[in-house]
């Protein structure tokens, strides 16, 4: 096949390989939802015991565990679904069926993205919008039981009633400034990147391999830049800055972390290109 692009045919592609990809990410959702639902079972405050929760002055209680939980367990399947893509390549019968595919390569790689990009992560936006909507709908109910005299926060007035946000958008502008968004979004496409590349890469346990391959490498990367900054600084004069000094220098450093991760990501989408080109060679 030549490298030709065709949308038409990554289409088709699409359709195709969602029928062998499908079943995985259908039964890796489905654990996924047992265990967002067990997270929630168990946050479910007992009759009449509202003091678990934390309220702000008007009296609308946050909860602290559905952003960490949704980071987590969002790195968590779209690692597992990206890890099985091309897992079935490792046996030679399976990888020249897939190459025998009327699709050029980088189609092939672009399908693979797409699967495991935008699909998986969809999926399991609407999944947990749908646990954490429900019980947010409960909790709203529930406080309505609770007798009104009781404070769960020293701020709050005589008059003023306990209430959920369930406004989801108010819910997902608070995950999307919250502090840890960005950073998980964009560690999350580096991850999904590097564990499609350990698919193609590994004949067998492809995850484990490249856990474990990720782990040995990020441990190299820590110790050898603490020794660098150390022996930089060795015998230096420690120069102390006001913190609007500081604040002004740190500001260019997250958009320089951003386009670091934008760049390795997309080498490791195009190692996955070359992979499935050498596959076929």
């Amino acid at each position: 096949m030549d490298n030709s692009f065709s949308l038409y045919r990554v289409g088709l592609l699409i359709k195709r390989q969602w029928a062998s990809f499908g079943k995985i990410f259908l039964v890796t959702l489905g654990a996924i939802t047992l265990i967002l639902l067990g997270f929630y079972l168990y946050n479910l405050p007992a009759k009449g015991n509202i003091y678990t929760f934390h309220a702000d002055k008007n009296g609308e209680i946050t909860l602290l565990f559905p952003i960490p939980l949704f980071c987590i367990i969002g790195l968590l399947f779209v690692t597992l679904s990206s890890s099985w893509y091309f897992s079935k390549w490792g046996k030679k019968a399976n990888t020249i069926e897939e190459l025998l595919l009327p699709a050029s390569n980088i189609e092939k790689a672009l399908c693979s993205v797409v699967l495991t990009s935008i699909v998986c992560i969809g999926g399991y936006l609407i999944v947990f919008l749908l646990i954490d909507s429900g019980y947010r709908i409960y909790l709203n109910e529930f406080v309505k039981t609770v007798d009104p005299k009781i404070k769960v926060s020293p701020y709050m007035d005589d008059n003023q009633r306990l209430s959920i946000r369930d406004c989801h958008a108010q819910f997902f502008v608070k995950i999307i400034d919250s502090q840890f968004f960005w950073p998980a979004i964009s560690i999350g496409f580096l991850l999904q990147s590097i564990f499609l590349l350990g698919s193609i890469y590994f004949k067998r346990f492809q995850y484990i391999k490249t856990l474990i391959t990720i782990a040995i490498t990020g441990f190299v990367i820590i110790f050898s830049t603490f020794k660098l900054g150390s022996y930089l600084n060795e015998s230096r004069v420690i120069v102390y800055h006001t913190l609007d000094e500081l604040d002004h220098k740190n500001d260019s450093i997250p958009i320089f972390i951003y386009v670091i991760v934008l760049v390795l990501t997309l080498i490791f989408y195009w190692i996955t290109y070359l992979r499935v080109k050498e596959k076929e060679v």
